[in-house]
C-alpha cells in the first residue's frame, strides 16, 4: 500500500529487562545475569512431562472446530518415546468460497488435552469452574500460509483509504515457519462476561476482549527457529521483509499480567518500494516510477519484564474507566536490547550495545518513573550520507549548495562522523511528597559529557485524588486551579558541561564549513584559514562583546559572561546552577497571589537572587 508520504516503517517489538533472580553458591549469593536466567526459562519450557498423557479424542477435536475448518493427520496415537499422544502430518484448512490452506506441522504432540473442557466452555457449560485445557502441546516443522491473511489485510487498507492515496500491492510466498513451537499449561477461569443489551457497540467490544483476556492464563509458550517471510509487488516493482527469531519464550500470562518475554537472535533484511519522488497532499496522480530501499538490522537479546494489566482489564470488562482511587492499576515493566544493529543500504547507520527501559511504577494512570539508558550507542551520520548518496548517485546539488560527499569530508575531518556514547533520561515523581526531578546524563565519545536536570515540586497524589469530582474521573476545575497555584513549584536546576574535544571539533566544523566552495561570506572566508583555537578566541571575544545588554539588565551576569567566555577558550567544565532557598510558587516569581491579585513583579536581578542562580567555570587543570 502507498499512502502519503510513503515510506514503509520497519519495527520489532522489543522486549526487557527481567526482574532480579538470584542463585546460591556455598557462602555466596549471586545474581544471574538477564542472559543466565533466560536460559534457564528455556531449558524449564522445553523438558518434558515425566508421565505420560492420558489419551486425546482426536474425532472430538474435529467436531469442536466444526464445518468451517478441516483438520487432518496421516497417524494418530499414543507416542512411546515422548509419553505424548501424536498426530503425524496435520493439516488446517479454511473451507469457503476461497479455501486454503492455513499451517501445516510435521508433527503434534499433546499432553493432556481436554477437548471436553473447551466444548463445555463454548456451549455455556462449567462456566464458574477453573478448566485445565492441556499440560502440554508441542508442534514441529510448523508452517503458516501468510499470502491470503495479508492480501486481505491490504484489501480492506485500500478500501477505507481515497483512491489517489493507494497503489495495489500484492503479496505473494508471504510465510511463517517455525522449526519448533511449545505451549505449556494453559487454564480458563470462571467466564464472568455478561453481555449488555443494547450497549454500545464500542464498549461491549472493549467489554468482551477484557472478559477474554481476563479468563486465560498460560505457563509459557516458546517458539525456536522462527522464519517470516513477506513477499510483496507495488507498483510492478517487488520488496520483500524477511525477519527470523532464534528462539522466543513468553512466561507465564495470567489473566492480563505477563511476567516476562524474551527473544534471542534476531535479525531482519528488506527491500522496500518507495516512489521516486517526494508525495505531497497537493499532488493529484501517484508516482510513476520506484525504487527499492534496502535496510537491515538485528540484536542479541532482548527482554520484557513485569507488564501487569489485570487490574485495568477488570475495569474494562465493567466498560468503566477506573477512578483515581484506584492506585494500583497498571505497570508497563522493565525492558532491556543488546547488540542492536540498523543498516541502510550496506551502510551502518546505528549500534547500540545495550538500550534499557523502565515504566514499571504507577499511581493510577500516572507514570512515578521513566527511565531510558543507552550503553555504547553509535549513529554514524557518515554512513547514513553514503546510504542518501547512493540512493540518488547522480544528483546534482543546487548552486551554492555543498553535494553530500563534500559534507561526508567536512563531518570526518570535523571528528563528527560518528556520535557516540551512553546516557540516561529519567523522569520521576515522588507520588507521596509531589517532589519531581527530569534528568538527562551522558557522554559523547570525544565531545562533551554533561548532566541537565531540573527540579520541581507538583501535587501528590494524596493531593490530587480531592480535585476530581465524585466520580474520580472528572477533574473540578476549582480545585485543579488551587493546586496549581499552591503547589506547583520550581525546586532547582543544574546544567553542566564538561569538554572532552568537542569545542575544537566545532571549531573544525566551521573552518572546514569555510573552506566550501561557493561560501562567499567575508566572515565565513576569514574562518578558511583560521585555527580552532582563533575560532573559540572569537566567540569567546563575541560573547565578552556583546554581554553589555544584559548585565545592564542583570548585574550578576558580568562574571556568568566571563565564566562561559573562559569555557570556550580553555575547556573544563561550566556548570549552571540554581539552587533558591526554598521551592519558589508561581507567586514568588511574578507577584502574583490569588487573594491580593498582581502585586508588585520582581526585578530581574531580584528574580535571579530568588532562584539562586551561580555560573562557575572549572579549567581542565583543576578537575
Amino acid at each position: 500500500m502507498l499512502t502519503r508520504p510513503n515510506f514503509r516503517a520497519l519495527a520489532f517489538v522489543a522486549a526487557v529487562a527481567l526482574a532480579a533472580c538470584t542463585t546460591q553458591t556455598p557462602g555466596k549469593t549471586e545474581p544471574l545475569t538477564p542472559e543466565a536466567t533466560a536460559e534457564a526459562m528455556f531449558a524449564e519450557a522445553l523438558a518434558r512431562p515425566e508421565a505420560p498423557s492420558s489419551a486425546f479424542d482426536a474425532e472430538g477435536l474435529k467436531a469442536l472446530i466444526g464445518d468451517g475448518v478441516a483438520i487432518t493427520w496421516s497417524a494418530s496415537g499414543a507416542d512411546t518415546a515422548s509419553g505424548a499422544w501424536r498426530l503425524a502430518d496435520v493439516r488446517v484448512d479454511l473451507t469457503g468460497e476461497k479455501p486454503y490452506t492455513v499451517l501445516t506441522a510435521d508433527e503434534v504432540l499433546l499432553w493432556n488435552a481436554d477437548i471436553g473442557a473447551i466444548e463445555d466452555r463454548i456451549g455455556g457449560q462449567r462456566l464458574g469452574e477453573t478448566l485445565r485445557v492441556f499440560d502440554r502441546i508441542e508442534m514441529s516443522g510448523v508452517k503458516f500460509d501468510l499470502d491470503d491473511y495479508m492480501n486481505t489485510v491490504q484489501d480492506m487498507t485500500e478500501a477505507a483509504l481515497p483512491d489517489d492515496a493507494t497503489a495495489p500491492v500484492v503479496y505473494s510466498d508471504s510465510a511463517m515457519t517455525v522449526g519448533r513451537i511449545v505451549f505449556e499449561g494453559l487454564t480458563l477461569h470462571p467466564w464472568t462476561f455478561q453481555p449488555n443489551e443494547g450497549g454500545d457497540s464500542v464498549i461491549e467490544a472493549i467489554r468482551l476482549i477484557s472478559a477474554i483476556a481476563r479468563s486465560v492464563s498460560l505457563d509459557s509458550s516458546v517458539f525456536i527457529d522462527s522464519a517470516i517471510s513477506q513477499k510483496m509487488t507495488e507498483a510492478g516493482l517487488e520488496g520483500h521483509v524477511d525477519q527470523t527469531y532464534a528462539r522466543q519464550i513468553l512466561k507465564g500470562y495470567d489473566r492480563g499480567n505477563i511476567a516476562a518475554m524474551i527473544t534471542t537472535g534476531t535479525h531482519f533484511t528488506a527491500a522496500i518500494p518507495v516512489p521516486d519522488e517526494v508525495i505531497t497532499e497537493a499532488d493529484e496522480d501517484l508516482p510513476t516510477t520506484y525504487r527499492t530501499i534496502d535496510m537491515s538490522g538485528s540484536y542479541g537479546f532482548s527482554s520484557w519484564s513485569g507488564f501487569e494489566f489485570a487490574n485495568l482489564l477488570a475495569w474494562g470488562e465493567k466498560g468503566e474507566l477506573p477512578p483515581i482511587t484506584e492506585r494500583d492499576l497498571i505497570s508497563i515493566g522493565t525492558s532491556s536490547i543488546t547488540d542492536m544493529k540498523f543498516d541502510f543500504g550496506g551502510q551502518p547507520v546505528f549500534r547500540a550495545a545495550k538500550m534499557d527501559f523502565e515504566m514499571d511504577k504507577f499511581s493510577w494512570f500516572l507514570p512515578e518513573r521513566i527511565v531510558f539508558s543507552h550503553e555504547d550507542a553509535a549513529f554514524d551520520l557518515v554512513g547514513f550520507l553514503k546510504f542518501a548518496q547512493s540512493v540518488e548517485p547522480d544528483a546534482t546539488p543546487k548552486e551554492g549548495e555543498p553535494s553530500i560527499a563534500e559534507i561526508i569530508g567536512v563531518l570526518e575531518r570535523s571528528g563528527l562522523g560518528t556520535l557516540s556514547g551512553d546516557g540516561t533520561l529519567s523522569l520521576t515523581w515522588d507520588s507521596e511528597t509531589g517532589a519531581t526531578a527530569l534528568e538527562n546524563s551522558g557522554v559523547t565519545d570525544n565531545i562533551f559529557g554533561g548532566l541537565t536536570r531540573l527540579d520541581f515540586v507538583l501535587p501528590s497524589y494524596t493531593d490530587l485524588v480531592p480535585a476530581f469530582k465524585a466520580d474520580g474521573l472528572t477533574p473540578d476545575d476549582a480545585a485543579f486551579e488551587e493546586l496549581i497555584t499552591s503547589k506547583l513549584a520550581f525546586a532547582g536546576a543544574r546544567y553542566s558541561v564538561t569538554d572532552l574535544g568537542g569545542l575544537n571539533a566545532l571549531a573544525t566544523l566551521m573552518i572546514e564549513v569555510a573552506k566550501l566552495e561557493g561560501n562567499d561570506e567575508p566572515m565565513m572566508g576569514n574562518f578558511a584559514e583560521s585555527t580552532p583555537a582563533d575560532v573559540r578566541s572569537f566567540a569567546s571575544g563575541l560573547l565578552l562583546l556583546g554581554g553589555g545588554a544584559m548585565t545592564s539588565e542583570v548585574p550578576q551576569a558580568s562574571k556568568w559572561i566571563a565564566s562561559l567566555a573562559k569555557f570556550i577558550t580553555d575547556g573544563g567544565t561550566i556548570e549552571f546552577v540554581a539552587a533558591p532557598a526554598k521551592p519558589l510558587t508561581l507567586a514568588d516569581l511574578t507577584g502574583m497571589t490569588p487573594d491580593a491579585g498582581m502585586e508588585e513583579s520582581p526585578s530581574p536581578e531580584e528574580i535571579v537572587e530568588l532562584l539562586g542562580v551561580k555560573i562557575t567555570h572549572t579549567p581542565p587543570d583543576a578537575e
